[in-house]
């Protein structure tokens, strides 16, 4: 799987405002000269509470303390907070007679609605809010996942949103583990970035990620990198507890059903000794629209494959595709998505992949779409069954386990071209199995 990025788009907005609050003592402050009030004027005891939420902005020249107070002494005005250097100005809550005198004073510029401002920080993915993430009990307590995860990939960079940890592997034969490209620290968000004040939230929130580079700044590596990888998460990876490894990465090649011992082929042996070791491959299907069946390690038996599917807004519903990122109709399984001959079917899941915005390399977040952004969410999930106690057992067991939950739920969380809307190619009458629909609701 090549970088697969479809638009670069700064997602993370940062937004800090300071607004001094002015405790001012009403009663010390003189206020014979305001003329918005008469004199003796008090607020009746029984008045009903003020139903308006107003910010009331004077002119220049105007004491605000003083008028404020001098407001607050009036039926019908509740004064929360005075401003007196940004602007002149103060909140308050008025009853309709009581806004309409004061708009007529003349020390008042206007007076407007107290909008309701929300943070620009952390927001809900698309893709971890479509397999209903967001409804985890780890989401739910704003609690963080302790299985750990490892990402073998371009790197991944250090971030305040994510729970990199200093052990890690250079397979290039550099020193550490940073991403130049984007690939690998994106991967990181979607699986286990903070449920936080700040950037996205990942399926895992929290969960520890450990970097393991095996592909260079252009998301290209060889066998003996992923060799490499493999050889980390079977030996330093286990002794860390280490239970599942995201690997969106592939390359040309067969599934002899032997380990890869009848075809020699090196990568296959070692993910089928990593798995006897306890480490569950999650591993992107392709994006080359065709069958897994000449893709490595997308068709290998032992590993948990998932394929592609587009959603645009975190539901079912069918909506068109947003600004800039067009990845096909909606709630589909993505045309450039790989997909499986029933042979390789039960070893498959399906994820969002389309315009997925999670962690960059540079700051902020970004937007990337293919099947190595839908791997994520399906380890991410296996993180999260695992840490909740519901997935145990061998690696076989894991991946049967979500699948099974996967395939429990109602065909309307699904998408077109899962097993309950199968597409068939048309002609040769094959279906082209994408899985079902990963479902991290449950843990």
């Amino acid at each position: 799987m090549g970088r697969e990025i479809v638009g670069l788009g700064l997602q993370r907005f940062v937004k800090a405002g300071v607004v001094h609050q002015i405790r001012s003592a009403l009663a010390a402050i003189m206020i014979a000269a305001v003329a918005v009030v008469a004199p003796g004027l008090t607020k009746p005891v029984s008045a009903a509470p003020p139903s308006g939420d107003y910010i009331v902005a004077l002119k220049d020249g105007i004491d605000a303390t003083a008028f404020a107070a001098a407001a607050d002494a009036r039926s019908g005005v509740d004064v929360e907070q005075v401003y007196s250097v940004a602007l002149r100005a103060f909140h308050a809550h008025l009853t309709g007679s009581a806004k309409a005198q004061l708009a007529q004073d003349p020390g008042v510029r206007f007076i407007s609605s107290n909008r309701t401002f929300k943070a620009f920080a952390q927001a809900l993915p698309t893709g971890v809010d479509r397999i209903d993430g967001d409804r985890s009990t780890v989401y739910a307590a704003g609690a963080s996942v302790n299985t750990p995860v490892a990402v073998l990939d371009t790197g991944v960079t250090p971030d305040p949103d994510l729970n990199v940890q200093a052990a890690g592997q250079n397979c290039l034969g550099g020193v550490g583990w940073s991403d130049l490209n984007g690939h690998g620290t994106h991967i990181a968000g979607i699986i286990g970035a903070k449920n936080n004040a700040d950037g996205v939230v990942g399926v895992a929130p929290g969960a520890p990620i450990y970097p393991i580079q095996v592909l260079n700044s252009s998301a290209n590596g060889s066998d003996a990198s992923i060799l490499c990888g493999i050889e980390w998460v079977t030996t330093v990876g286990k002794a860390l507890g280490v239970r599942v490894a995201n690997l969106s990465a592939g390359s040309f090649g067969d599934d002899d059903g032997n380990c890869g011992m009848t075809n020699a082929d090196p990568i296959h042996l070692a993910i089928c000794h990593a798995t006897a070791a306890g480490a569950l491959f999650v591993v992107a299907a392709g994006n080359s629209g065709g069958a897994i069946t000449l893709t490595v390690p997308a068709n290998y038996d032992e590993v948990l494959t998932a394929t592609w599917m587009t959603d645009y807004d975190g539901a079912p519903s069918k909506i068109s595709p947003p600004t800039g990122c067009n990845q096909g109709p909606d709630e589909r399984a993505s045309a450039n998505s790989s997909w499986a001959y029933d042979y390789d079917e039960n070893h498959i899941l399906a994820a969002p992949g389309s315009c997925i915005t999670s962690t960059s390399n540079t700051g902020g977040t970004m937007v990337m779409s293919g099947s190595s952004m839908a791997a994520p969410h399906v380890a991410g999930t296996v993180a999260l069954c695992i840490d909740r106690g519901a997935c145990s057992g061998t690696p076989a067991d894991i991946m049967q386990r979500v699948r099974t939950d996967a395939a429990a739920r109602p065909s309307t969380f699904g998408f077109d071209g899962d097993p309950f809307r199968p597409i068939v190619a048309q002609g040769s009458g094959i279906t082209q199995n994408y899985g079902y629909l990963v479902y991290a609701g449950g843990y």
